[in-house]
């Protein structure tokens, strides 16, 4: 799929579509003169070294996982701001033109993209990073290696999940602003406001988006890309069972703490964050 991709082709919807392609070997397909039947032997087990078995080991991991996580988020932040900005000027100036009680203060169709725009090279950065650290944490580089070596580029299964993460954020949160500002809209009018004092509700209203707002989606949206790509390097080194290691800090969650430590199949579907502001991180299980 990787390679249709790169000559505009549509992808597989099936299982061949997922399988890593390797050149036959000039010998044969099977090797030797080309005659011999395929290996039917069962492949021998998967065998990891046990890593992060002690509570210091999974403690230390967890707060260098958070902080380089959080490292992306005054970036984020700023980007969210600078968006927030650029709506809020717009909203403000159509509004003042002609104000009515009945227009639309916010493109939600732009408001996606610019989204869009502001969102996809920083999580795109996440989840790469965190692919890199799951695969690292089960396979450690070879420090003798050359530091300067490019990133590979991010599997067929990482560019979909952030293709639909994206977008779904972006209409999530294109269409709750737009609905946020209707509101003000309609009760600015309903209270006989001045035109002034509506457009101050409205300047108001973006001021929150661009502070709490923004600081959520912010840790959030990073959080997720961040769980999603260490799952993914996982994945890619073997590994079929997390754990759920919660915050153990001032700031734990009763909710994650009555997760912390299950362990469930690495394709069960579970996920991080579970919750806005989450911090919980998933931990490989190895044999």
């Amino acid at each position: 799929n990787e390679a249709r991709i790169m000559v505009d082709l549509e992808p597989l919807e099936t299982p061949d579509g997922e399988e890593f392609f390797v050149q036959p070997s000039p010998l044969g397909a099977f090797g030797g003169t080309g005659n011999n039947p395929p290996n039917n032997e069962p492949p021998a087990p998967k065998h990891f070294k046990a890593i992060l078995q002690s509570e210091p080991e999974r403690e230390d991991y967890w707060k260098n996982y958070v902080s380089r996580a959080e490292s992306y988020e005054a970036k984020t932040i700023y980007e969210l701001q600078a968006m927030y900005l650029a709506q809020k000027e717009d909203t403000l100036n159509r509004f003042n033109a002609n104000p009515s009680k009945d227009m639309v203060l916010l493109d939600v169709r732009t408001a996606k993209r610019q989204y869009t725009e502001a969102m996809t090279p920083i999580l795109t950065q996440v989840v790469s990073g965190a692919i890199k650290n799951g695969q690292d944490l089960l396979t450690p580089p070879n420090p003798h290696k050359d530091a300067g070596e490019v990133t590979p580029s991010l599997p067929l299964t990482a560019l979909k999940w952030l293709k639909t993460r994206i977008s779904w954020a972006a209409d999530q949160i294109g269409e709750e602003s737009a609905s946020r500002l209707s509101q003000v809209l309609a009760q600015g009018y309903e209270a006989g406001l001045s035109m002034d004092k509506i457009a101050a509700a409205i300047s108001a209203e973006f001021d929150y988006f661009s502070d709490m707002r923004a600081s959520r989606i912010a840790r959030t949206e990073i959080m997720s890309a961040s769980g999603f790509g260490a799952v993914e390097g996982y994945k890619q080194s073997g590994v079929e069972k997390i754990q759920i290691y919660a915050a153990h800090d001032e700031r734990e969650c009763p909710l994650c703490n009555t997760l912390d430590g299950q362990i469930h199949g690495i394709d069960d579907g579970y996920m991080i964050p579970f919750h806005v502001n989450c911090r919980c991180v998933l931990l490989p299980v190895v044999e």
